[in-house]
């Protein structure tokens, strides 16, 4: 019912823009002119940049894709992926549907001074039934993962075993919630300079600042191995996270220590983002040959070759679609991807990197086909070329053990 109203209420919206003088702009278009879906004349009669509308509508349309239902949200998907492409293009056949526990972020946005958001209008559990359904619906083309949340306290396990129950193998970890894999003093994650990232050398000097919820970190580890779970953790310094310097948890370093610490080698562990490109770790995937072994994507790297059950996956590094970028990006991958195996490491790394999206985030949301366009254009260099099964399908299949 929301979806209908929202669909009919854009329209109309769109259709009294259309007739108001405000949104028209003399030179390009009169008032009482033909209605163009899609017409940025709007924005620009209200002085909007022109480099800036592009983001705009792109924005507007992540805000409207979240407010559907999960199954039209699945359609809109499915779309996205097919949005001014070209029959020759690659098509997705299969996709992964990856929940976040949202209950720990809303607690904290309910401070004093932050943002008055809405808690979810349902119990995560629900929403795991929900996307199960959805699941159920579409055989063969979509898998849900659930998520865990050791912030949950003891009912964490009673969340997982909900899901179980339901047929649900797969579950997402997220530590800028505020927690690591492990709390390991020993070890401190490297950080770049700059003032801006003061926040991130604190967190990753400081303790863990959730006792409580740390503790279950081993339980969850050790419950997820011993019963042959997959965990999905987001591995990226920054993105969404509670409190400013959080993404520094999420190091792949930790989790490796907290593998050989709780007996777990065998851990179905898939670390989403690959490590990414950002400023906290000397750009990542595009740091210079100077600073790469300080990056996440180079601890991820080995942690993939050195643990059977470790994947990676190469979603939401928008520097992909950054000119600037780009090239450092597929530079690195290249040379990973065509150099010989770590000495004494048991798995190649292409053995094990997976294609992704992160689709459902506001700069990836209406280019999804160009993200997957630029790494099938990379992977039709002739050297590299054989290992593009296994990037797009094959290894994933591997994790998901289908």
């Amino acid at each position: 019912m929301l979806d209908r109203f929202l669909a009919e209420a854009f329209r109309v919206a769109g259709q009294k823009a259309a007739e108001s003088d405000f949104f028209h702009e003399a030179e390009h278009m009169r008032s009482g002119g033909l209605y163009k879906p899609g017409s940025d004349a709007g924005f620009r009669a209200a002085g909007i940049p022109t480099d800036q509308i592009g983001s705009i509508f792109q924005l507007l349309e992540f805000i409207v894709i979240m407010t559907l239902s999960e199954r039209n949200r699945f359609k809109a998907l499915k779309r996205d992926f097919k949005k001014n492409g070209q029959p020759s293009d690659p098509e997705a056949s299969l996709f992964v549907g990856v929940l976040l526990d949202m209950h720990r972020a809303f607690e904290k946005l309910k401070k004093p001074g932050m943002l008055g958001f809405l808690p979810p209008y349902s119990d995560f559990t629900e929403q795991m039934d929900r996307m199960q359904l959805l699941a159920a619906e579409n055989p063969n083309e979509l898998i849900n993962f659930g998520a865990v949340d050791p912030f949950r306290g003891g009912n964490w396990k009673q969340i997982v075993d909900s899901g179980v129950a339901l047929g649900i193998t797969g579950y997402k970890i997220y530590p800028p919630l505020g927690i690591r894999p492990i709390d390991m003093r020993g070890y401190q994650t490297p950080v770049a300079s700059g003032r801006s990232l003061d926040k991130y050398r604190e967190k990753a000097s400081n303790p863990a600042p959730y006792p409580m919820a740390q503790a279950k970190m081993g339980d969850i580890i050790r419950h997820f191995s011993s019963h042959n779970l997959r965990l999905f953790a987001h591995c990226n310094p920054m993105g969404f996270q509670v409190e400013e310097g959080y993404g520094i948890y999420s190091d792949p370093a930790l989790w490796k220590h907290a593998m050989e610490t709780h007996n777990a080698r065998n851990l179905w562990l898939f670390l989403a983002h690959g490590g990414g490109a950002k400023e906290v770790d000397w750009m990542g995937w595009a740091a210079d040959n100077t600073h790469f072994k300080q990056t996440f994507a180079y601890r991820a790297i080995r942690l993939v070759e050195d643990f059977d059950n470790v994947y990676l996956g190469l979603g939401h590094i928008l520097g992909i679609l950054d000119p600037q970028i780009k090239p450092k990006i597929f530079h690195r991958l290249k040379s990973v991807l065509v150099s010989n195996s770590t000495p004494g490491a048991p798995h190649h790394f292409r053995d094990k990197v997976c294609f992704g999206t992160d689709w459902a985030m506001p700069l990836m949301v209406g280019r999804t086909r160009e993200y997957l366009i630029e790494f099938d254009t990379f992977f039709s260099d002739p050297q590299i070329s054989p290992f593009a099964p296994d990037f797009f399908e094959g290894n994933a299949k591997r994790f998901l053990g289908i």
